[in-house]
């Protein structure tokens, strides 16, 4: 004997007249199903899960637009941090740079030391 699989009672197979002060129901006038969960103290009607829909769909925009311009901050930090290495490079640039002259001095005034001097 096989099992029927998927053999679920839908709101449409049921004449309308059982669904009056039933858990679950097809709407009339827009004929989207909605339940009311049996033993649950948060009883939702369809129209109160639409609301929430347009809430959760207006939070999500909200938390995308937050994504993007967090993307955007990071891009700007990014680029900053770029610039930020690219001025420490060229201080770099510029200590090597005095750091051979002012041996290069040292070395002339060590060297200046060790000969006498005409005055």
């Amino acid at each position: 004997m096989e099992e029927e699989q998927g053999a679920t009672i839908q709101p449409e197979d049921v004449p309308q007249d059982l669904f009056r002060d039933k858990p679950w129901g097809k709407d009339p006038v827009d004929g989207k199903t909605w339940i009311y969960p049996i033993n649950d103290d948060s009883e939702l009607h369809h129209l109160l899960q639409e609301e929430i829909d347009k809430r959760l769909e207006a939070e999500n925009a909200t938390l995308k637009k937050t994504v993007y311009e967090q993307k955007e901050v990071n891009a700007s930090l990014k680029q900053t941090v770029d610039e930020q290495k690219e001025v420490i490079a060229g201080y770099k640039d510029k200590f090597e740079e005095y750091d051979r002259l002012f041996g290069q001095l040292f070395s002339k005034l060590q060297g200046d030391q060790g000969t006498p001097r005409d005055n």
